[in-house]
Parts: C-alpha cells; sequence; structure tokens
C-alpha cells in the first residue's frame, strides 16, 4: 500500500499526451504533475518533459517541481 506501480503512472502519462492538446510544454508538465500528486503516496515530485524535435539547434525541455 505504500508502493506506487509506476507502470500506471507510465499509461497514464501516454493517455495524457494522446488524447490532450497542449501548446505549451509548461502546461503538459503541469497537467503530469498534478496526476503524479493524486496519488496519496506522493508529496512531491520532479516531472521533466522533453520535446526533441521542437528546435533545428537544440532539444527543448522543461522541468517543474510541484509538492502539496
Amino acid at each position: 500500500s505504500d508502493t506506487i506501480d509506476y507502470s500506471e503512472i507510465e499509461e497514464k502519462m501516454v493517455e495524457l499526451a494522446e488524447n490532450s492538446k497542449f501548446f505549451l510544454l509548461e502546461a503538459f508538465a503541469g497537467a503530469a504533475a498534478d496526476i503524479i500528486l493524486n496519488y496519496r503516496q506522493v508529496t512531491s515530485c520532479k516531472v521533466t518533459v522533453t520535446k526533441p524535435n521542437a528546435s533545428r539547434r537544440a532539444t527543448v525541455k522543461v522541468e517543474i517541481n510541484r509538492s502539496r
């Protein structure tokens, strides 16, 4: 009861990515953090979202930290 099923979280992240239309990586990262923080065992999380083909010169990455 104190552990988290990471494959379940992965499924939720894939579902979020496939079924949502975010214009900003920050918005997606925030929504992902909200899903993760809904687990009672989680008190804080760090979400990193990478979009490798967003720029010809660099990989775009957003990282947010959230806690409750």
